[in-house]
């Protein structure tokens, strides 16, 4: 069933390139009989796209160019580049937890959004559980873990691109 979702997932991440090339306002939805599980595909015109899967398990939201936001679920305070551009968000929710993932480009300088991020954890109580800065080819890379099993965050930037994930029990 897990494998059958994860097929599903792939092809549905092409689904919007394909409906983007038709040049308009375009939303598919569609239920697969045999799990149950309930699709829906939004893109617009300039390819933007909303991906909302949901299953028995729970349910999947994935955003795409201009639509793509932080998602409400997440502290309004935490340091986030201030001219990033969001180029994907992701969250999934089942019976216990909550996941929210933002992957984005940014101009400022990774290694004080990398400080800042890790201070947002400290501040907040919030163990760093792994921390690694490491060069290779002149490119810097930056990893972070901070948190608990039940909630936390994890980090990996590099010199102009990111994604951080958030974890947390479903409220």
């Amino acid at each position: 069933m897990k494998r059958k979702l994860l097929f599903s997932l792939m092809g549905l991440t092409v689904l919007p390139l394909l409906l983007a090339g038709c040049g308009d306002d375009t939303s598919i939805k569609f239920k697969d009989k045999e799990t149950s599980s309930e699709y829906e595909v939004e893109t617009d015109e300039e390819g933007n796209s909303t991906i909302k899967v949901e299953t028995e398990e729970g349910e999947i939201v994935s955003e795409t160019g201009s639509s793509a936001k932080i998602p409400e679920a997440l502290p309004a305070d935490f340091p986030w580049p201030k001219n990033m551009i969001i180029e994907v968000t992701q969250s999934h929710s089942d019976e216990s937890t909550e996941t929210h993932t933002v992957l984005f480009n940014f101009e400022e300088e990774a290694d004080e959004i990398f400080e800042a991020m890790k201070n947002y954890a400290t501040d907040n109580g919030l163990p760093i559980n792994l921390e690694q800065q490491s060069e290779m080819d002149g490119e810097k890379y930056f990893l972070l873990n901070a948190g608990t099993e039940e909630n936390g965050f994890q980090i990996s930037m590099e010199a102009s691109s990111g994604m951080v994930i958030f974890f947390a029990p479903k409220k």
